[in-house]
């Protein structure tokens, strides 16, 4: 649990850091486009100040106000339930350079309180003495994100502190309902920001041109129960901004969406914050329980499957329900996990694998080492009961061979002896349990399992007689004596496991029959053989071997005679 509790933390941290909250963000947007184009509220209609408009009506922009009143006029007589003005400037109509319309706009919006004018609230500017005259006034500015994006908007704003302005799209919704053809909304006397449903891209509300509706040539009906907003969508205008669907979306036309999101009962919101903390907690909780069961192939597979699952149901949620949970921290509780539960499996095989290569890299071969690391069972260092086949030998009259040779040439022949035993041994995939002074122990079957450990140690014992007698040959000038060694091997269960102290420890095998193979080592002295098995490793290695009965022979500390032979040769 501390690792998933750890990533989760580290998640949620790093989620709060710019990139990952624009990242975020973006999520909204791939959700709007995902979903595609909706219809958008039948009730709503832009009256545009376009390009065929500036054509056709051959006058500066700023003396447009007396064609705007009579088309607010005709949007009125023809049924509109309101009317919304975007980026037309009141001090425009007051003017005395501009009196030309400006009078009968004015005297229209302080008549008619379903005709909605439109302001830019500035920080440091106050509202004109005209625009605090008039009741029927919202204010214009948007909403943008971390990255300039338009995806939600303010309903009411506050300027200065504490004093509540509509804005543009709440105040056209209050307009209509103020005549009964909406249900009002709640003024909320603290700011309040709705996540904008856009529609689709710009151009998905329908749109008349200012010049037609001026002039008479718009369908019958066209304003029968319309909430209508006036505004430039040329493609000169200025006005422009980025949204989801688009980076070059006319004002009027995101006031537009702002409407269909109040107007379409289908209003998006985020999900509480206690829910994407827990959505991360789960989602990390059953990663880390698919990890900690599956390799990390698997685990990458399953990683990928259940971040796309949780992408899906986010977006199934959002569709459905209009709530927006968070994508982007979730889907990196995932991969956090997934680096926490193998990071930290791979740091614990690292030090299994120095702890296995410092117990037996001297003692078995590096074949046998290699076996070790890769078994998927991993090794049981703690203890275990095994069959194994069990080897001693030691040098025939060792302590009359160390009086007779100085200590440097004796340790270099007992170096040259044991350098070829060990390296007979590691070929026959042995392990070395110790050096025995002039002796060495061995065995087979522990760490790796080897069903044909008696047979791999009666092959080596084989092998060093051989060696033995080539040593014999080679020093025989330099001996007092014939060089020889005896050997003695039993086979059957130990227990082997790593003991030792808490300083030194080492792997090895314990056990009454550990010390059978002991006690048959010395016996060849009796019988005048090199090297005596018991009759547990016979029945292993007789159809393979030429073996002589010895007899039954009391091995001390055993209560019962233990059957012996003498392995003559090897024939395997």
């Amino acid at each position: 649990m501390p690792p998933v509790l750890a990533a989760a933390a580290a998640v949620w941290t790093a989620g709060s850091l710019r990139p990952f909250e624009i990242l975020e963000l973006r999520t909204l947007d791939a959700f709007l486009k995902w979903r595609g184009t909706e219809a958008p509220s039948k009730s709503l209609l832009i009256v545009g100040i376009d390009d065929k408009s500036l054509e056709e009506i051959q006058e500066p922009y700023a003396f447009y106000a007396r064609h705007i009143a009579r088309a607010i006029q005709t949007a009125l007589d023809g049924g509109a339930w309101a009317v919304g003005l975007d980026a037309i400037q009141p001090r425009e109509y007051v003017n005395p350079e501009f009196k030309r319309g400006s009078r009968e706009m004015a005297a229209l919006l302080r008549k008619r309180r379903d005709v909605v004018c439109a302001y830019r609230l500035y920080p440091d500017i106050q509202a004109s003495t005209f625009l605090r005259s008039l009741e029927n006034a919202g204010a214009v500015n948007l909403t943008r994100d971390l990255d300039g994006v338009v995806r939600r908007q303010r309903l009411v704003f506050e300027h200065p502190p504490g004093v509540p302005r509509p804005g543009l799209a709440f105040k056209i919704h209050q307009a209509a309902a103020s005549r009964g053809f909406l249900k009002a909304l709640r003024a909320n006397p603290q700011p309040e920001t709705v996540i904008i449903n856009y529609a689709g891209p710009g151009g998905t509300v329908p749109r008349l041109s200012l010049v037609d509706v001026y002039k008479g040539r718009t369908p019958a009906g066209a304003f029968k129960d319309k909430i209508v907003l006036i505004g430039d969508v040329s493609a000169e205008g200025q006005e422009v901004h980025m949204t989801p669907f688009s980076a070059d979306m006319p004002g009027v036309e995101v006031h537009a969406n702002v409407l269909h999101t109040l107007l379409s009962g289908r209003r998006l919101a985020g999900a509480p914050g206690w829910i994407n903390v827990l959505i991360v907690l789960i989602l990390a909780a059953m990663a880390a329980f698919i990890f900690s069961v599956s390799g990390a192939g698997m685990g990458g597979v399953a990683a990928f499957v259940l971040s796309g699952a949780y992408a899906v149901g986010a977006y199934t949620c959002f569709i459905r329900g209009g709530i927006k949970l968070e994508v982007v921290r979730p889907l990196m509780a995932v991969p956090a996990v997934y680096a926490a539960v193998y990071g930290r499996r791979f740091a614990r095989e690292r030090k299994k694998r120095a702890l296995v290569q410092g117990l037996f890299s001297q003692y078995v071969a590096p074949e046998v080492v290699r076996e070790i690391l890769t078994r998927k069972d991993g090794l049981k260092l703690s203890g275990e009961t095994r069959e194994v086949t069990v080897l001693f030998s030691d040098i025939e009259n060792f302590s009359t061979l160390s009086e007779k040779l100085p200590p440097d040439q004796l340790v270099m022949l007992l170096n040259t002896y044991f350098s070829a035993m060990v390296g007979i041994l590691f070929k026959e995939k042995g392990t070395l349990g110790k050096f025995l002074g002039d002796g060495l122990m061995a065995y087979w079957g522990a760490p790796v399992e080897q069903k044909d450990h008696a047979e791999r140690a009666a092959r080596a014992a084989a092998a060093m007689c051989a060696q033995v007698a080539d040593f014999a040959d080679q020093w025989q000038s330099i001996l007092p004596f014939r060089f020889n060694v005896r050997i003695g091997i039993h086979t059957g269960e130990v227990i082997a496991g790593d003991i030792g102290s808490v300083a030194h420890r080492e792997y090895t095998v314990i056990g009454d029959n550990v010390n059978i193979a002991a006690r048959l080592e010395p016996l060849n002295k009796q019988f005048g053989s090199r090297m005596m098995i018991s009759a547990a490793t016979y029945e292993h290695v007789k159809h393979k071997s030429e073996c002589r009965r010895l007899g039954s022979m009391q091995v001390k500390g055993k209560d019962i005679p233990v059957e012996v032979y003498e392995l003559s040769s090897w024939k395997g």
